[in-house]
């Protein structure tokens, strides 16, 4: 027993001296707090992990300012149609899935300035147009035709592989060769299609180019 509490010339009287100890439920508040702050530094770094995600992010900042400019300060600064260059870029540079949350962004920005009298039909027929809807499942792919074309290459080669990203959005993260242990790798699931050349330097026509297949799946590090 405290002396000092039993004590009557101390001042205090033993109520006074006695210290309620903290009640576990306010001790496990701040530890849920911190968890809850660590799930969320994570999940965020989680999101910017790829190269594919931080130019997502970027360009849906774009989208959201130019709707928001072109609603309250100036459609003749930006023009609400100025929302189709980030679509554009997301079609060549993101994965599907990412485009299509791009798309919904864009979506969201053209009805807003819609609402707000500053985009017209011919600005939403425009972005319509532009922006390709997702295929739905088992269903025919909706698909987007391109060309690619390389130029300056070896005459002498007689085996070429072309290796195509974003056509799947696995990927997996792997220790840096260079630096084990210190940096990661984002390596993208990647089909390889191999080809190869008849003939000789001299006689080089498109009939040549034989696919020497078949096709394979790889992860392949980002470029």
């Amino acid at each position: 027993m405290d002396q000092r509490a039993a004590d009557p010339n101390c001042g205090y009287p033993a109520q006074v001296m006695k210290v309620p100890a903290t009640h576990p439920k306010a001790r496990a508040v701040p530890r849920a707090l911190r968890r809850f702050g660590q799930w969320l530094a994570d999940q965020a770094r989680r999101q910017v992990v790829t190269r594919n995600r931080r130019v997502a992010m970027v360009l849906a900042l774009i989208t959201v300012a130019v709707a928001i400019i072109a609603a309250h300060v100036s459609e003749w600064l930006v023009s609400p149609g100025v929302m189709i260059l980030p679509i554009l870029c997301g079609g060549l540079l993101l994965w599907p899935r990412a485009l299509r949350v791009l798309v919904a962004i864009a979506a969201g920005g053209l009805l807003y300035d819609v609402v707000l009298h500053r985009a017209g039909p011919g600005i939403v027929v425009t972005i319509a147009a532009t922006a390709v809807p997702p295929s739905r499942k088992n269903a025919d792919p909706i698909a987007v035709t391109g060309v690619a074309i390389w130029d300056d290459i070896d005459p002498e080669s007689n085996h070429f592989s072309i290796f195509i990203q974003g056509l799947s959005n696995g990927w997996a993260l792997t220790d840096d060769p260079v630096e084990p242990g210190k940096k990661t790798v984002v390596r993208r699931k990647t089909l390889q299609l191999n080809f190869r050349r008849l003939g000789d330097k001299y006689y080089q026509k498109s009939e040549e180019i034989r696919f020497d297949g078949p096709a394979k799946w790889d992860y392949r590090a980002s470029f």
